[in-house]
């Protein structure tokens, strides 16, 4: 399986576990970005489950309306705003408007 397959296959078992309580929807929502992010290809949009998709361009919006993506986890604070700036240039370049 290469690495495009095994995200929409991560995606799909992610929401699978979201929908019994063990995820939450932006996590699900994230590993999709990072999947756009690293293979660019829209596919993956077209694979996930719509409210997965519905909050990674919420996600998105809120990004460049801030222009900051900071993360606060149990591992620190991680700033995410390269890959989403690398995200909603990918977008926009395919003309999906944030």
């Amino acid at each position: 399986m290469d690495s495009l397959e095994k995200y929409k296959n991560d995606i799909d078992l992610l929401y699978q576990q979201y929908l019994d309580g063990r995820y939450d929807i932006v996590t699900i929502a994230f590993t999709l970005v990072c999947g756009l992010v690293e293979h660019k290809d829209l596919s993956l949009i077209d694979s996930s489950p719509d409210e997965v998709v519905n909050t990674m361009y919420s996600h998105a919006s809120g990004f460049k309306k801030e222009g900051s993506y900071i993360v606060v986890s149990n591992v620190g604070v991680t700033d995410h705003s390269d890959l989403f700036n690398e995200l909603i240039v990918f977008l926009e370049q395919n003309d999906i408007a944030i």
